[in-house]
Formats: C-alpha cells, structure tokens, sequence
C-alpha cells in the first residue's frame, strides 16, 4: 500500500513524498521487467497470430526496448530525488520536534511547579490592566504637579456676559458634546499608544529575560497559579531537576511617567504570593521573585532608586526572597543579557 501525502506541515510533505518516490524507483524496474516478456515470444509463435496481433505484438515490443534502456535513468533519478526529499523532510521535522519536546517539557515543569500557561485572552486582558495602571500613574503624577483653572467655576454673570445673552442656551450642550468626544478620543488614542509601548517594552524585556536565563532554566511566558488563576507572572524561568539554581519567578511593570509606588509594592505582592505557593516546604530558597520596573522618564527612574530601600524593607510573611530591579527604558536596548542576570541576582536581597 503506497503511503499517503501529508497536506499539512511542509515538513511532512517533503517526508511523504520522498517515501512516494523511493517506492516508485523500486517498483518502476519490477513493472517494465514484467511487461518485457512480450520480447521473448518466438518468431513461430509470431508466425501462429493473426497480422492485427502481430502488429500489436511488435508495437508493444518497441516500447517495451525503449523502456529497458531508459528505466535505470529514471529509476536512478526517482530514487535520488526521493532521498534528498526524505533526508530534507526529517531534518525540518526533527528541528520542528525538538521545539514540541521542549514546549511539552516545559508544561510538565509548569505542572510540577502548580502552574499552567496563560492562554491569549488572559493574556491580553493582564496587559489592558497594565496599561491602565500606567496610564493612571501618569494622571494622577499630571495633577499633583500642579492645578488649573477652570473656567466654569467662574460667576454666572461673567459667563454670559462674556458669552453674550443666548449663547449659554444654545452652545452649552454642543460644546460639552464635543469636550466629551474629544476627551474619549485622547483617551482612546492614548490607551493605545501606551499599549503600544507597553507591548514593545514588554516583548524586548522578556526576551532578554529568556536569552539570559536559558542556557540554565526552562522559561515560560504568561504563567498563573494552578489553584489560584489570579495569581500570574509575565515569566518563570524553572531550572531542571537536581540543580542549585533556584527558580525565578518575574513581574514586569511599566511607567511612561511617574512611577506609583502602590503598584510597584503591588507587583511585589503578586510575586510573593506564587513564589510561597511554588517553594517546597524543606527548601526556602527553591524559588525568588523579582519586580522588574521599566520607568520612561530620568527623574522618575531616580527618584524609583532613592525609594528602592524603603520598598525593600516592606514587611512580608517569612519565605522566598523578592526584590525590585529598577531599568531606564532609554538603557533596555543596550543591556546584554549576561549583564540583566547579574542585574537580577544583585536586585534580590540577603
């Protein structure tokens, strides 16, 4: 029985078709060897038919010494393709399990750990929440920098003396229509924008994260908690079983202003709580959590680092270490990933 085409991955395309043409370089010699037999009937037995089969017989004959000479070419070229196609497809299908073997790995690692891998909905709704949060930082940073005036606050009589005897009649709502148009646009816009950032920033950090961290560890993207879903972490970096290094566990969080220290002691929150469900009762040191905050601008960077202590010494129940490693977004591009593994171990405290 002739094996099937695969019509689905490439890879295993190039392996079935290989397999077709190999099949058909071994069985294209036995088929025209048995229909050559037609050369053997003698001239007698020739001389017995009817001239209608004669002419056949000799038509038949003529391919039939066409083909003897030119099967072994085509034979030869049929098996040659086929083995480059099978040799190419079970390269492409080898590297290609290779990435499901490790992808099964890690979920075995993850179960072992309580964890379970975010799917994309969840996945998107953390960085809406994200986005959200930094961009209520950078409000509420707005609005303690200083006040405004508002206008509407002014008496009654100004008002309409300055706007004339009938316009309070008839623009007042159309020009708080448009206020509130144009103020859910910017903040459409804006949502958006930091969005944007927000992913950048994040895509660019976690793969350093992977590049550092595994050469020694088994690193998983978007994780939560088994028992609990609202317990997540952007990234875990698992080390294998039977080694000395611990198990990291990341939170990322992003200011395009300034920086709210709830969230960050937040973040540092959402870290302790998987890092003690995730270390085993004899080996405190099994699992460390890391808040990793990526600050847009200088000033807010600096002022980050000078509270760095205080939010270190937040108390905490007994268990993993957690610390917070602060990152000007200016310098993300050009740290290497050997320097933010040290970066991290250094960030976590004694």
């Amino acid at each position: 029985m002739m094996p099937r085409f695969e019509f689905g991955p490439l890879y295993k395309f190039f392996t079935s078709a290989g397999l077709v043409l190999i099949i058909a370089a071994i069985a294209l010699p036995w088929a025209i060897l048995r229909e050559s037999s037609v050369l053997l009937i003698s001239q007698q037995e020739m001389d017995g038919l009817t001239p209608v089969a004669q002419a056949v017989i000799e038509t038949k004959q003529v391919q039939s010494e066409g083909l003897v000479h030119f099967y072994p070419w085509l034979s030869g070229a049929l098996l040659a393709a086929g083995v480059f196609l099978l040799v190419y497809g079970l390269i492409k299908w080898s590297k290609r399990q290779k990435v499901v073997d490790e992808k099964e790995d890690n979920e075995v690692l993850l179960q072992r750990r309580g964890l379970e891998p975010l799917n994309s909905d969840e996945i998107d709704h953390r960085r809406n929440i994200e986005v959200a949060e930094s961009i209520a930082a950078e409000q509420e940073a707005t609005s303690e920098a200083g006040s405004t005036v508002d206008v509407d606050k002014a008496p009654a009589s100004e008002r309409d003396t300055a706007a004339g005897p009938h316009s309070s009649i008839s623009t007042e709502p159309v020009a708080n229509l448009m206020t509130m148009s144009a103020t859910r646009s910017s903040d459409v816009l804006r949502h958006l924008e930091t969005r944007s950032t927000y992913t950048a920033v994040e895509r660019q950090l976690l793969n350093k994260l992977s590049a550092a961290f595994s050469p020694t560890h088994d690193v998983a993207h978007g994780v939560k908690m088994s028992a609990r879903s609202d317990v997540t972490a952007d990234l875990v970096a698992l080390s294998p079983e039977n080694s000395s290094e611990p198990d990291y566990v990341f939170e990322l969080k992003y200011f395009a202003g300034a920086v709210l220290i709830a969230l960050v002691l937040k973040a540092l929150s959402q870290i302790r709580a998987m890092t003690n469900s995730m270390t085993p009762a004899n080996d405190p040191t099994a699992v460390v959590g890391v808040a990793i905050v990526v600050v847009e601008e200088p000033e807010a960077f600096a002022r980050l680092c000078r509270l760095l202590p205080e939010i270190q010494r937040v108390p905490a129940r007994a268990g993993p270490r957690s610390g917070v490693l602060p990152i000007l977004r200016s310098e993300l591009a050009s740290l290497e990933p050997r320097m933010l593994r040290r970066a991290v171990i250094a960030s976590l405290p004694e």
